[in-house]
């Protein structure tokens, strides 16, 4: 079903021209060359949002036990936040269809931060009604950046280096806050001799760097596919830097 899905929606996006003569022969050492600033801000995004999904979803599915409550209670929390996203994700995309994937990202990634700041001491209270509802809106906020980012990232390079491009940067962007998360997570966690201060303060670190990194990105609902990812006036100036560093 999904790779069904998946064919009806490619084969309903506007198709570009492609011109095998003018593919680079490296796309991503192209694309480093060229659009040096998209790159550092895609990672920047994909850093910020790995380190949020993980913590909202790892962190918190495994963190449930640990509060108090039993294996069933914390299965549940686990699967009503897994509906809630399933079912956020491509509502958020649509949104971010109508207006724009900037505002969608930046108000659903910090909206993200402020609220992580109340989801420990509600699922603290061991109320699993309130609990609940906290696992909930963490993963609608979370899908809020989700359902625009592969978009998003996508729509910031050209067709000739648009896949080795988002590959790049979102794996690293990956690697660097989803690879480290749990780990920064927990770590803080008994620092802080198990107030979920610390932790809430990392996720308000990593949406300020997303909300920040998506700021600085070219808005692209309404650009035609045949304009992705041409320069900006910002680009060039980065490519000129990255020029002069390299001979």
């Amino acid at each position: 079903m999904a790779d069904l899905i998946g064919v009806v929606a490619r084969s309903r996006f506007p198709q570009e021209e492609r011109r095998a003569e003018h593919a680079p022969r490296v796309p991503i050492l192209d694309s480093i060359k060229r659009h040096p600033r998209q790159m550092l801000l895609a990672i920047g995004v994909a850093f910020g949002h790995n380190t949020l999904a993980c913590i909202g979803s790892i962190f918190t599915m495994t963190s449930a036990e640990e509060l108090g409550y039993d294996y069933t209670e914390s299965l549940l929390l686990q699967v009503a936040g897994s509906i809630a996203f399933t079912v956020a994700v491509p509502l958020m995309a649509r949104l971010s269809d109508r207006v724009g994937r900037t505002p969608v990202v930046i108000l659903g990634t910090l909206a993200y931060g402020a609220f992580f700041f109340a989801c420990f001491p509600m699922v603290n209270g061991h109320v699993l009604a309130l609990a609940t509802v906290a696992y909930v809106l963490v993963n609608v906020l979370t899908a809020a950046p989700q359902g625009c980012i592969p978009a998003f990232l996508g729509e910031q390079f050209p067709g000739s280096t648009r896949y080795s491009s988002i590959s790049a940067t979102y794996q690293t962007g990956a690697a660097l806050g989803g690879g480290t998360a749990a780990t920064a997570a927990t770590a803080l966690l008994l620092a802080f001799d198990g107030d979920p201060i610390g932790v809430g303060l990392y996720s308000g670190a990593a949406a300020v760097v997303l909300a920040l990194c998506a700021w600085g990105l070219r808005e692209t609902f309404k650009v035609p596919t045949a304009e992705l990812g041409s320069a900006t006036t910002a680009d060039r100036g980065a490519k000129a830097a990255v020029d002069a560093m390299t001979g």
